[in-house]
């Protein structure tokens, strides 16, 4: 069958937007009654066995009882937009019917968490919702001492400079006293996981790499497929990266066998001159793109071309694989590569890059599922 135009980025990681992306100010969370809310709407039916928040630092000793802080869901009023009974939340029960339940996991803030990585709660009662739910996970500072400047967590409630959110999800903080602190940012960094799924935007850390010619590794960018059921063939024009470049650098697609160039741009400095930390398109030369088949894996890198560090190419960690399942269809579609001095190449399934393949035509006559859009992920696919 003939490929049909089509025009959609892979895989929809967040990218960089006026400058690099870094983590918003973090809320703290420092007097009894305090929350931090993530206010989401969900994907699909699902049942919410856990959620997870970023904690970054720790002061003094909060919370130091085993009650101390509970992380869970929670209804959403509205009419306020808030958490119900605010600040002291309702937690959702098992069927999200408005009745007092507990959706929450109870921790030490003091001994039973681990700073500057994400927290994952194992919900008491899974929470079961439909497609289009506004429910709330919720950071609770519920026992012990908390105070300011000396007994507190800081939590992350998300990245600026990408793309900003559009109606969900955001975040906002409660005091203790009622009042309430928008801190909406531009990606809230939160996650919710069902027994099969991670949903919302797990992102861990966020890091870059600057390397040139004789760095280690020399070639780093993604390992990728799209899934078998949204075609049988497909091309792909470039590349989408979010970077500052200072110095020249070739952007390498590679076969299946991780030796054949497929197709190659250079990045000429003198012509592409980004001075600022954005998202810039670099397109392959040659009057014919290959074709690539779904279900097999192929690498797209770039390699630093001269003794000068290339710019600073950013990246993200998760908790598990299996968070990256939020972004796509399955966790290991896409992977982070690399390899020095045209040795082997390894993979990191905990890691992506900000970075993205340009498809520009599907063969849509022969898929066995057909192009199917990710749950609350415009132009994305799911396998």
């Amino acid at each position: 069958m003939p490929l049909t135009e089509i025009d959609f980025l892979y895989p929809r990681v967040i990218m960089p937007q006026g400058g690099a992306i870094t983590a918003a100010t973090d809320i703290p969370i420092n007097g009894t009654g305090d929350i931090q809310v993530w206010i989401c709407q969900a994907d699909e039916d699902m049942t919410i066995t856990q959620v997870g928040c970023h904690v970054t630092t720790r002061t003094g000793s909060p919370g130091n009882t085993a009650t101390g802080l509970r992380l869970g869901i929670t209804y959403i009023s509205a009419t306020t937009g808030f958490p119900t009974t605010s600040p002291t939340p309702t937690w959702a029960n098992a069927t999200f019917s408005g009745a007092a339940g507990t959706a929450y996991q109870e921790f030490n803030a003091t001994t039973g968490i681990t700073v500057n990585q994400n927290l994952i709660a194992t919900l008491i009662t899974p929470v079961t919702i439909t497609r289009g739910t506004v429910f709330g996970i919720c950071a609770d500072a519920n026992a012990g001492t908390w105070s300011d400047p000396s007994n507190l967590i800081n939590i992350r409630s998300g990245f600026v400079s990408t793309y900003p959110s559009y109606n969900f999800p955001y975040s906002t903080g409660i005091l203790s006293g009622g009042s309430n602190v928008d801190n909406t940012v531009d990606c809230p960094t939160f996650l919710y996981r069902s027994s099969t799924k991670t949903y919302g935007q797990p992102y861990e850390t966020v890091a870059s790499l600057n390397n040139n010619s004789g760095s280690t590794p020399d070639e780093y960018g993604m390992y990728f497929r799209l899934p078998t059921g949204t075609t049988s063939t497909y091309q792909i024009s470039g590349v989408r990266l979010g970077c500052l470049v200072a110095a020249n650098f070739d952007v390498i697609l590679y076969g299946t066998d991780g030796t054949t160039v497929l197709a190659s741009v250079t990045a000429d400095v003198d012509r592409q001159n980004q001075t600022t930390h954005g998202v810039y398109n670099y397109l392959f030369t040659g009057t014919t793109l290959p074709t690539l088949t779904a279900g097999s894996y192929y690498r797209l890198v770039v390699r630093p071309s001269t003794g000068t560090a290339m710019g600073p190419v950013q990246y993200f960690t998760f908790r598990t694989d299996a968070d990256k399942t939020a972004i796509l269809g399955s966790a290991d579609d896409v992977q982070y590569t690399s390899r020095t001095n045209a040795g082997a190449w390894t993979q990191d399934t905990n890691r992506l890059f900000a970075m993205q393949a340009i498809v520009v035509a599907l063969d849509t006559g022969t898929a066995t599922g057909g192009m199917l859009v990710h749950p609350g992920m415009t132009g994305g696919i799911h396998g």
